[in-house]
């Protein structure tokens, strides 16, 4: 296995040596080459998912592209079953239920249909020829809720909502409209909503709990064409349910449900006769971010507190235009965000949630667009080891991966020494947290698009000296309970909680005015999908943060 240290290029390099004495180590990051997969060409590796002690994805090599694993070395990368000898089965759409692997993949026989794995190729076999013969049975919109797998599949009949229990005589059709064309699950307060059709009304809101008999249209939101209200773009706030839909009077605008037809309701009406097509809901600091066409302004940053009068624009970033806020992600307490102001191209932006407060955070290419603006290929960022990686173009080495600690002269690119491949990455890279390290595949060199691997030596490491009164947590990695412990210098507000991989909230551990002194509680995990988390202490001396890792 090939090991490199990591090579950043600082705009400041007096401001990185700083910033590394404030948090009292050098933040030591290791990229390593893991696996050759397809010599000769790009392996191109996708869709990563933690099963067991493996990490499994799709790739491609001589066979095709195939369903593959790796345990984090070169020879534990290996293909797990070329699932179609003649050609590529394409395995997508990976979801983990009952201690397996649940995907779509095409064996040149059967179709696309749903197929399981436990990570060996005796247990990798299609699991249910849903349309029989070459039909495509599909398995689409796969989600875990009520202890079953919920997917939308097509027996020839039209494309409904299925489960399973995981056995053969536990899976069958969940609705029966015959075309109800089920999609964008969410669950919501122990219900979960989607986009259905019953036949009658066209695309409308619906909830199940699970029964037929609690399966039913919340409110057909588009009663003048049986296109339906398409809702869309869902996301839990201040403890309703919001999301995008189109009742063709106003256009697609906001809307919030509290699950019942009379709680169903026009947010505002921001964009009247055209729709302002509000997309990537995202909370911070109790108000709920958006990207939303505003009119005169045009694509904006917008916010909401759930009422009409308190839904408005935060800022016009771009007088002259469009600046579509794209990948709206939550680090450090305020929004990341990529943005055009007209004048820079596409740049990183940070905000705090005011106008005063929001601002383009450096340029990465004077000569164009650091970022991309399609909405498609808009890589996610992702939150590790305290930092939220991006990818971007400096102008000069193409897409790359970017980290950043939320600071100009902290914002760095990251690549082993030594490297020479021009767009290492590309705008639909995968990036997948497994056993304290990051995964993805990059072109560093001429074996071209591989498997790679990103190690911070400080994930798992406890409370940095820039604070006495960081979290400290134990164990670590945890299955079951955590231990937080932590010390509040002063008397004053505290909050902790606990953020996905992508920055979400996911626990709030205490929320409350405290005493000076040590501060310690327990918080149970085992609910939570195995992964990377982020505990987020937050107090008046400023935002602390240390690394959990879910197995």
């Amino acid at each position: 296995m090939r090991h490199y240290r990591t090579s950043a290029f600082p705009y400041m390099f007096f401001g990185i040596v700083f910033h590394a004495l404030l948090m009292g180590r050098v933040h030591g990051q290791t990229v390593e080459f893991v696996s050759d997969i397809n010599p000769g060409g790009d392996g191109s590796p996708y869709g990563f998912i933690e099963l067991g002690g493996s990490l499994l994805f799709g790739a491609v090599d001589a066979d095709g592209n195939e369903l593959w694993r790796t345990d984090g070395t070169e020879a534990g990368t290996v293909q797990v079953k070329d699932i179609k000898p003649t050609g590529s089965s394409n395995p997508m759409n990976f979801v983990l239920y009952d201690g397996k692997v649940y995907f779509r993949a095409d064996d040149g026989t059967h179709g696309n249909e749903i197929w399981v794995s436990d990570g060996t190729a005796d247990g990798t076999y299609m699991f249910q020829d849903i349309n029989p013969g070459a039909g495509a049975g599909g398995f689409g919109y796969p989600v875990v809720y009520g202890g079953l797998l919920y997917f939308a599949a097509d027996n020839g009949a039209g494309t409904e909502w299925w489960n399973t229990d995981g056995t053969s005589t536990g899976t069958g059709p969940f609705t029966q409209t015959a075309g109800g064309s089920p999609a964008n699950p969410f669950e919501h307060d122990g219900l979960l909503y989607f986009s259905y059709s019953d036949g009658v009304h066209g695309p409308e809101l619906w909830s199940t709990d699970g029964t037929s008999g609690g399966t039913a249209m919340v409110k057909d939101i588009n009663t003048t064409t049986p296109a339906g209200s398409q809702p869309q773009q869902f996301a839990t706030y201040a403890g309703l349910l919001y999301f995008s839909a189109d009742d063709v009077l106003h256009g697609r605008e906001l809307w919030v449900t509290d699950g019942t037809e009379a709680g169903t309701q026009l947010v505002k009406d921001i964009a009247p006769s055209s729709g302002s097509d509000p997309r990537y809901f995202t909370e911070l600091a109790g108000q709920l971010y958006f990207f939303a066409y505003g009119g005169a302004d045009g694509v904006e940053l917008w916010r909401t507190d759930g009422t009409e009068t308190g839904t408005e624009q935060v800022v016009d970033i771009n007088p002259n235009g469009d600046s579509s806020p794209l990948v709206l992600t939550v680090f450090n307490d305020h929004l990341f965000f990529s943005a055009n102001d007209g004048t820079h191209g596409r740049e990183l932006w940070i905000s705090d949630g005011t106008g005063a407060g929001t601002e383009q955070l450096l340029e990465l290419n004077p000569t164009g667009n650091a970022m991309t603006g399609f909405f498609e290929f808009s890589f996610q960022p992702k939150i590790y080891a305290g930092k939220l990686y991006f990818v971007a173009s400096d102008g000069t080495n193409g897409w790359e991966l970017w980290r950043t600690d939320g600071t100009p002269t902290g914002t760095t690119r990251v690549e082993p020494v030594g490297a020479n491949g021009n767009s290492p990455l590309d705008l639909t890279a995968d990036f997948a947290l497994f056993n304290g390290s990051a995964y993805f595949g990059a072109r560093f060199d001429a074996a071209g698009k591989e498997l790679w691997r990103l190690t911070d030596s400080n994930v798992g490491v406890e409370t940095p000296s820039l604070s006495d009164a960081g979290p400290v947590l134990s164990p670590n990695p945890v299955a079951d309970v955590a231990r937080v412990r932590c010390t509040l210098p002063r008397a004053g507000r505290i909050r902790l909680s606990v953020a996905d991989a992508t920055g979400r909230e996911v626990l709030v551990l205490l929320d409350d005015q405290r005493a000076a002194g040590p501060i310690e509680l327990s918080f149970d995990t085992r609910a939570l999908p195995a992964g990377y988390y982020t505990v987020r202490l937050q107090t008046a001396r400023g935002p602390f943060t240390t690394s959990l890792i879910h197995p």
